[in-house]
């Protein structure tokens, strides 16, 4: 039996075209089929004007999706944060509620289940206060040496930060002065303790005691 070249031709352009037609058929299908993922989302708090949030909360929310698969890949690729407007609330403890509809997803998918579904902030006003320097002394000056005068410079430091720390903080104090080893007048820098985090402290970290003795 003969064969001829246009016929081999054409039989290989039909094999051609049923191939590009299953693979469509399999990417169609494969592409339709329904799935479910679990995409986190990075919570971005936006927050009044001189307020910060003093206790601790999710830095992303979990958010169960399903639908097609090629729909949920392509949705997984975004990379957009879920905004958590605070700027109407009070000080003190918020409660924020998260939605199925909190995110915006395409045709097709559908938000099965928030975690967290509720947010609390608690949001403090952050306030400045200038805070009194206390030296710590230890030791006592050499025998017959008197200490007729004693200053401290700055005085105070200005502390930085949520309402509450500000305010529970009564002193700064600096590192130990051992009187024992003083035996005459000194001026002498002193570091001050680290403060709690959370707040920023004016200033170098030092201060400078002056001491006047005889």
């Amino acid at each position: 039996m003969k064969h001829t070249a246009w016929g081999l031709s054409e039989n290989s352009s039909y094999k051609v075209v049923a191939l590009l037609i299953t693979l469509i058929l399999w990417v169609i299908i494969l592409g339709s089929k329904e799935a479910t993922v679990i995409k986190m989302i990075e919570a971005d708090y936006i927050l009044p004007r001189d307020f910060t949030v003093t206790n601790s909360v999710p830095r992303e929310v979990a958010f169960r999706v399903s639908g097609p698969r090629l729909a949920l890949k392509k949705f997984s690729e975004v990379k957009e944060p879920l905004t958590i407007d605070l700027t109407s609330a009070n000080e003190g403890l918020t409660t924020v509620r998260i939605h199925p509809d909190s995110i915006n997803v395409p045709p097709g998918l559908r938000v099965m289940t928030v975690s967290p579904s509720v947010i609390t902030p608690k949001l403090e006003r952050i306030i400045t206060k200038s805070i009194p320097i206390e030296v710590q002394i230890q030791g006592r000056l050499p025998a017959k040496r008197k200490l007729v005068h004693f200053s401290v410079e700055p005085p105070f430091s200005d502390l930085t930060g949520p309402r509450s720390l500000v305010e529970n903080t009564k002193v700064i104090k600096t590192q130990r002065l051992d009187l024992s080893e003083i035996d005459s007048s000194t001026i002498q820098d002193l570091s001050l303790e680290p403060v709690e985090p959370g707040i920023i402290r004016s200033g170098d970290g030092k201060v400078k005691v002056s001491l006047t003795v005889k």
